[in-house]
């Protein structure tokens, strides 16, 4: 089977392996053998760059899973504490009913998940736990599931005892409001707010999450260690291209018709 002249065989610089392609002419199958070196080359020169800088890859890879996890050992926890609560409408017999569900749903819900953020609320809550305003807004924040009569809340602060109590100090300020509101479909029953589920006592922390910051950080270092290799690649290519210019001499015609030649006869 000929063999086609490749630079690890015949070891000549980037000048004259140009010149021995051009040299060559066309390999069987028409293409010509810039053309099939080229794609060989690209594969060729993938691998052997991750192959070749491996190390360099790997190591910025778990530097950056090593950062990512000293990130999160080091940030302040987060812990949440959710709590929530059945909206009902009571009648005159003093039995609880959802028979205004949709009433309640359309009407009363939108306004409730407003009211428990409002201003007048955050303050009651900020009062009765002795937390500043400021981090009772910034840590507060009240749902309704779509179609429900469950109002939800959730509290976020550095430990899992302040976010339990501010959970509860904001449920309790929004059973206020709601016995304070009534609806009527056949009759006036007034609204009131029954426990589902009481304020959490969060055992762990939400967030800084140690996996998902070593992910993070291991994807990142890798990316950037494979960047890293790009670079050094590229600078090392445009180093072989300015050695290789001049213009090519007999003596470089020689080498090139003496590699080819014991290159095919091999």
């Amino acid at each position: 089977m000929r063999r086609w002249a490749h630079r690890s065989r015949l070891r000549l610089s980037p000048r004259l392996y140009t010149l021995s392609i051009q040299m060559l002419g066309n390999p069987p199958g028409g293409r010509s053998n810039n053309q099939t070196l080229r794609g060989t080359m690209y594969t060729d020169d993938i691998l052997t760059l991750l192959w070749k800088h491996a190390p360099l890859i790997l190591i910025h890879t778990v530097i950056g899973a090593l950062i990512g996890l000293g990130l999160a050992a080091l940030g302040s926890p987060v812990y949440v504490s959710t709590a929530s609560g059945l909206v009902a409408a009571e009648g005159n017999s003093g039995a609880s009913s959802v028979t205004s569900a949709n009433t309640i749903i359309t009407a009363v819900m939108p306004t409730l998940v407003k009211i428990g953020t409002s201003d007048s609320v955050l303050t009651e809550v900020s009062e009765s736990t002795g937390i500043d305003k400021a981090e009772i807004e910034q840590s507060v924040s009240v749902s309704n599931t779509e179609n429900s009569l469950i109002i939800e809340v959730s509290a976020k602060a550095p430990s899992p005892e302040r976010a339990q109590r501010i959970a509860a100090a904001e449920i309790e300020a929004i059973r206020k409001i709601i016995g304070t509101l009534s609806v009527r479909v056949q009759e006036e029953a007034s609204l009131n707010l029954t426990d589902v589920d009481t304020a959490s006592l969060p055992a762990s922390p939400s967030a800084p999450s140690r996996k998902r910051n070593t992910l993070y950080g291991g994807i990142l270092g890798g990316a950037t260690g494979l960047a890293v290799a790009l670079a050094i690649n590229y600078s090392h290519r445009k180093s072989e291209e300015a050695d290789g210019e001049g213009p090519v001499t007999a003596e470089d015609t020689t080498i090139i018709r003496d590699g080819i030649g014991s290159t095919r006869l091999g």
